[in-house]
């Protein structure tokens, strides 16, 4: 049975039952009520409560004066420990904040009962009591137990509390709850005042998951007009006071800060184009003279909010970034774009590591495949890799594949090391150019050096010997061979029948 109809069937019971019976039945549910109960009872029947569990509004009231004046404090602990619980050595500290007021478990009470209010449509008052919790930041005192005294005065956060898992419910629930009770509401009848009040919330680190595009029908597109608005001209002047701090180390503190709250904001403006407001945001995008240099900014400018980031996991951001580029790669017409931008691009992206970092490996190589088109081109974009450095294997592949076996023979020379694959590349460029004397002490340079498969550079230097009628020096290879373990000595015999 659905909610909704047994909520319907409830009603027609009760519009069955008579007075006398309905009174029995309110009287049978009283006799289960346990001593600590009783109260929450009564208040409930009188109307004075909705939720039974949850604090009164004077109670959250007066709860919240304690907090602000420091009556109600978390502690501060830290201890040091040589081995940590498993025995394992440790020699670190530990450090956590005690709640000697019960502060959370009654705020647990408090945000789960505004969840329950809001499913029985008390809107205003679930809004009014999450706008006063949500913001509240507890007094930090120093345990007397504690080895180790304060880092600093920083004020504890309900966001603390939530990493500390000091609380039942998940950041991004109370963020989603805090923001379905202000859209909800409607207190806010100015378009004005609730996009700015909107963007207020949205950037409080408790609402950090949560998008517009999740109260999707809840917000007015005139409401999304105003809060882009807002964003662009805060971005705008975020960007104004990074410049000017640019060029002052002692500022670095601040400067971090203000990136972080850019990320945020171009985190908000990026979901409302992209998700509450996509069409609009493509019909522009199609007007701009090269599609590619604009989506190339609009990635970079995704990288750089991903850039403050702590972690990277499935951010918008990325999503976004993938999306683009399969954008453009569907839009296959590279060849309309100028050399010169699709270069700058491949360095850009060369030069971040195809962007891996951010989870952007793939749709960053399937963009760069697209990048170079023309013979000459390609050999550009190899020398790009070449120069990277990390990538001069593809790049000399490249070389080798259009005929630049220079460049190949000048890489295979700077990458002997223990891999033998280089050697046994290397040595017929030199064997049959005439240089054979030079392809022995490769192979037997490998012989020494290389710590993985010899058997190729063994049977070089067999057929070779045979070759010369080197009878002697045939035998003490052969014999050297079957002495190695890393030598295929069946392959060895089955090329020198």
């Amino acid at each position: 049975m659905e909610h909704r109809e047994f909520i319907e069937y409830v009603c027609k019971k009760l519009q069955e039952l008579s007075a006398a019976r309905k009174d029995a039945w309110i009287v049978e549910r009283a006799e289960l009520i346990s001593e600590n109960e009783q109260q929450d009872f009564i208040m409930s029947l009188t109307g004075e409560k909705k939720i039974t569990y949850m604090p009164t509004e004077a109670e959250i009231d007066e709860f919240c004066k304690k907090v602000q004046s420091g009556e109600i404090c978390v502690e501060y602990e830290t201890h040091y420990f040589e081995f940590d619980t498993d025995g394992r050595y440790m020699d670190d500290w530990k450090t956590w904040h005690n709640d000697p007021y019960g502060a959370f478990p009654f705020l647990d009470r408090v945000f789960r009962g505004c969840r329950d209010l809001l499913h029985l449509g008390e809107y205003a008052t679930a809004r009014k009591i999450l706008d006063q919790v949500c913001c509240l930041k507890f007094q930090v005192v120093e345990a007397e137990d504690s080895e180790d005294g304060l880092e600093d005065d920083t004020p504890f956060a309900i966001v603390d509390a939530g990493k500390e898992q000091k609380l039942s419910m998940q950041m991004y629930e109370i963020g989603f709850l805090w923001l379905e009770a202000l859209l909800l509401d409607k207190q806010e009848k100015e378009e004005p005042k609730l996009a700015k009040k909107l963007l207020e919330v949205f950037q409080n680190e408790i609402c950090k998951k949560v998008d517009p595009h999740g109260f999707e029908g809840l917000i007015s597109e005139k409401v999304l007009d105003l809060m882009e608005e807002i964003l662009e001209k805060e971005i705008r002047e975020i960007d104004g006071r990074l410049q000017r701090l640019s060029g002052e180390m002692e500022h670095w503190r601040e400067r971090h800060q203000l990136e972080k709250k850019r990320a945020r904001k171009q985190h908000l403006l990026l979901d409302i184009r992209k998700k509450c407001k996509k069409a609009e945001r493509e019909e522009k995008a199609s007007n701009q003279v090269s599609v590619l240099a604009a989506s190339w900014e609009q990635i970079k400018e995704l990288f750089r909010t991903l850039s403050y980031e702590k972690y990277i996991d499935d951010q918008l951001e990325i999503d976004e970034i993938w999306r683009i580029s399969q954008a453009l790669i569907k839009r296959d017409r590279f060849k309309e774009e100028d050399w010169k931008i699709r270069k700058e691009i491949l360095r850009e992206i060369i030069a971040h590591g195809y962007y891996d970092c951010y989870g952007c490996y793939d749709p960053m190589g399937e963009l760069a495949k697209k990048l170079y088109i023309t013979e000459e081109e390609t050999l550009e974009y190899a020398d790009l890799l070449n120069e990277r450095g990390c990538y001069a294997r593809e790049a000399a592949e490249l070389y080798l594949q259009y005929g630049k076996t220079d460049k190949y023979v000048r890489y295979l020379e700077t990458h002997l090391g223990r891999s033998s694959k280089e050697y046994v590349e290397l040595i017929p460029y030199y064997y049959n150019g005439g240089k054979k004397t030079r392809a022995r002490e490769i192979a037997e340079q490998g012989l020494k050096q290389c710590k993985d498969d010899l058997t190729d550079l063994f049977i070089f230097l067999l057929q070779d010997a045979k070759a010369c009628n080197e009878e002697e020096r045939y035998k003490k290879l052969y014999a050297s061979a079957k002495r190695r373990k890393l030598v295929d000595i069946a392959r060895v015999n089955e090329a020198m029948k």
